[in-house]
């Protein structure tokens, strides 16, 4: 309410200011501190807003885990299924397939034992003895193709190269090179002493048995290279038609038909879960916290209340010295420090009017700049 002209009120008015003015300031350190609570309630809500969401996130996460894990459960276990499917067939394949190789070999491998039971029967004949029956006796002493060959010259390297270099690094003393000349010489003669024995004993003693079983052996080698042929191809064959695998298929195709329908269903209840009971999850955990919640709601609601409310007793405290008061006495008087000085000029001085005292406050001012130097506010 306009109180009119307060320059001619009393020391009275200057009170009634002081009392405004120490309310003002009251009331702003007030604010300051609501404010403070205010931004810490808010903060605090934020928080816990957050650590809602990170539950919910959890939650849903672990029930994904959860449904993950059983569907992949099942998924193994027919995935063991068809290892022991796959097992059992691939067994009985293989035991077709000796089978096959067994039957389109026979004619071959019968051939053989009796060309085998031929040699024999000529080494006899011969009174060859039998130790000089074999593949590395016939391809020192009778060789026959490119494989003989390779043999001849395997076995030349190992007794001019590598037997003499090994003895040399493993028993020379000191290295010498005689040790090494001296070795070399002896597996010479030791290997054509061996070789003038076995040679003796086969091919000067009945060269017709040495030809006639070199002729048999290279028959053997073409039948078991024939019969290596059979098998390469009955190996690679892919038709598994003719091993009867009919129901080990069937078997198989309908655990894959099992897999893929676990898989859809699966992707079907991990979908539901994003779609529709993520929410629920949601709801749940909200629910969970929400006194918690709705209590720190009701104090944040309360602090700003209460904050409007010194707000507003500011505004109205403000007006009430802007409107009454700062537009008579000026603005830099406006507090509770200057008011005092005035209160106490004119108690002193017994004034009757406000514009008294506040030439005598500002005769003062005046004075004391002039003796300090300083110019006066």
């Amino acid at each position: 309410m306009d109180k009119g002209n307060v320059l001619e009120e009393g020391v009275w008015e200057l009170e009634k200011l002081r009392d405004h003015l120490t309310g003002l300031e009251q009331y702003k350190r007030e604010l300051s501190n609501n404010d403070i609570a205010e931004q810490q309630l808010e903060m605090q809500l934020q928080q816990k807003e957050v650590q809602i969401n990170n539950e919910i996130t959890a939650v849903i996460a672990q029930r994904q885990q959860g449904i993950a894990m059983s569907y992949d459960e099942q998924v193994e276990r027919q995935n063991a299924k068809i290892k022991k499917v796959r097992e059992k067939k691939e067994k009985n394949k293989n035991e077709k397939v000796k089978e096959r190789i067994s039957s389109e070999t026979q004619t071959l491998r019968e051939q053989n034992k009796k060309l085998s039971e031929e040699v024999s029967y000529e080494f006899r004949q011969g009174k060859i003895a039998r130790i000089y029956n074999n593949r590395l006796s016939f391809a020192m002493l009778a060789p026959k193709g490119l494989s003989d060959v390779m043999i001849d010259l395997i076995v030349i390297v190992i007794l001019l190269a590598v037997l003499p270099k090994s003895l040399y690094l493993i028993m020379a003393p000191d290295k010498r090179v005689l040790f090494y000349v001296v070795t070399y010489g002896l597996i010479l003669l030791a290997a054509g002493v061996l070789y003038y024995i076995a040679y003796y004993a086969t091919k000067l003693k009945s060269p017709d048995t040495i030809e006639k079983s070199r002729a048999l052996r290279y028959q053997i080698r073409q039948n078991d290279r024939q019969i290596a042929k059979i098998k390469r191809r009955i190996t690679k064959d892919k038709d598994e038609s003719i091993y009867n695998l009919d129901s080990y298929n069937k078997e198989l195709q309908k655990l894959e038909k099992k897999i893929r329908e676990i898989q859809q269903e699966k992707g079907e209840a991990l979908a539901t879960l994003q779609n529709t009971t993520s929410n629920v999850l949601a709801s749940e955990v909200r629910a969970k916290h929400q006194m918690e919640v709705s209590d720190l709601q009701k104090q944040y609601e309360a602090q700003k209340e209460k904050t409007h409310h010194i707000e507003e007793k500011i505004g109205k405290i403000t007006s009430e010295i802007t409107n009454n008061y700062q537009v008579y006495i000026g603005k830099d008087l406006m507090n509770v420090e200057a008011i005092d000085e005035l209160i106490q000029i004119m108690n002193m001085n017994q004034l009757r009017s406000i514009s008294e005292g506040i030439q005598i406050y500002h005769d003062q001012r005046v004075q004391a700049a002039a003796i300090s130097g300083v110019p006066a506010k």
